[in-house]
């Protein structure tokens, strides 16, 4: 077995940490060096990774992104890879298999002819280099690594969109106390190795009147690697939150709701302005997690398994981390006892290191959540961005 199968395989492998190492420098004497597919939060953790392992980074491919380099590293076309390199390997950062497929099949349309090659190389290796930790559930390591968090800090927004996966057209409109927010986040950093992303979401985020305060905040916590604002383009931020953005080399998301999003392209702009890395996109389409009520399905587990929302879309709100962001709101909106199983309490006289372990259990969890029944699952698709009108809030 030659050494990118061994890498790729490192799980059943049982590869030590050095033995990780070992081959990965092994490889990179065998390839001309690693590409970095997508240049956003996690791709540019990943390049220090590499960075970090000395060896060889030739650059990113991304699709999103326009310009010829991101923090000094050349940014390609995956047609200009192909071109200018015989043989590279190639890491995928997105955390959707959904995203992972497309990008597989854009990589098989360039180099279906054959005359230069490319491998792809699982990005857990790297993260396993990186930590130590090999994320084997079997291995029963307690290691939070997490590719991202939410953290939600307000449930005022612009939108009522129907399908939203927060709640917000059913739930009190609030901004979140700054000094409360602080302090969880500040408990999850304390909990976690590392998050690659902590994204800051709502609701709208930019409508959250001390945004500048506190992404200067999370800024120095030791163990989140980058801030991302999720934002639907409705609102331009203040020069003081700019220039935090800036500062703190914070990546801001637009999703483009088309006529909605009338200030996406200001937005847009100001962030060109300040060098702050910014991406926008369509809104698409949005699973259709059905009308909020008891399904009482038999198949929770299964639906549980097959959620890209579950662990993927892991929240910290009010003072809780939850998995799901609907189990967060479900419970604020009464609709079940929640279980104390099912979510963690971050300021409880549980210790630590108690807490660490009921996180890492919950982050690799099969068994569906109570929150599950009062959900359709993922499966089905509607469009997104739909705005309801006719919505009893309670305000």
């Amino acid at each position: 077995m030659d050494a990118i199968q061994k890498l790729n395989h490192f799980y059943e492998e049982k590869l030590s940490l050095s033995e990780v190492k070992e081959y990965l420098k092994q490889y990179d004497g065998q390839i001309d060096g690693f590409i970095i597919y997508g240049c956003g939060p996690l791709g540019n953790y990943l390049k220090d990774i590499l960075q970090q392992l000395s060896v060889n980074l030739l650059g990113y491919v991304d699709d999103f992104y326009t310009g010829t380099q991101w923090d000094g590293i050349p940014v390609y076309s995956m047609q200009e890879v192909a071109a200018k390199f015989s043989k590279v390997s190639i890491i995928l950062t997105p955390h959707y298999e959904n995203n992972k497929r497309i990008m597989r099949e854009k990589i098989e349309q360039t180099y279906a002819a054959g005359e230069v090659s490319c491998d792809i190389l699982d990005k857990n290796v790297l993260l396993y280099a990186a930590h130590g930790y090999s994320l084997d559930r079997e291995k029963n390591q307690v290691g939070n690594i997490f590719e991202k968090t939410d953290l939600i800090v307000s449930n005022c927004c612009t939108l009522n969109c129907e399908g939203c996966s927060v709640c917000i057209p059913y739930v009190k409109k609030e901004h979140f106390e700054l000094d409360k927010v602080k302090k969880d986040i500040s408990k999850m950093n304390d909990l976690v190795d590392y998050i690659a992303v902590l994204e800051v979401m709502g609701g709208e985020p930019l409508l959250y009147p001390s945004m500048a305060e506190l992404i200067d905040y999370i800024s120095g916590l030791s163990n989140i690697y980058v801030i991302m604002i999720d934002t639907n383009g409705t609102v331009v931020p203040t020069e003081e939150v700019l220039e935090a953005m800036e500062r703190n080399h914070v990546l801001v998301h637009i999703t483009d709701y088309g006529e909605i999003s009338g200030k996406k392209d200001i937005l847009l702009e100001k962030c060109k302005e300040k060098n702050i890395y910014c991406t926008i996109r369509e809104v698409g389409d949005w699973a259709d997690l059905g009308d909020i009520k008891d399904y009482e399905s038999e198949n929770n587990d299964t639906k549980f398994q097959s959620c890209y929302a579950a662990v993927e879309c892991a929240n910290i709100y009010r003072g809780r981390w939850h998995i799901c962001p609907r189990d967060a709101k479900y419970v604020d909106m009464d609709l079940f006892s929640p279980c104390e199983d099912e979510f963690i309490e971050l300021h409880n006289d549980l210790s630590e290191d108690k807490k660490r372990k009921k996180l890492y259990d919950l982050s690799h969890r099969e068994k569906a959540i109570a929150s599950c029944r009062f959900c359709k699952g993922t499966d089905g698709k509607i469009s997104g961005g739909v705005q309801l009108k006719d919505v009893k809030q309670d305000m």
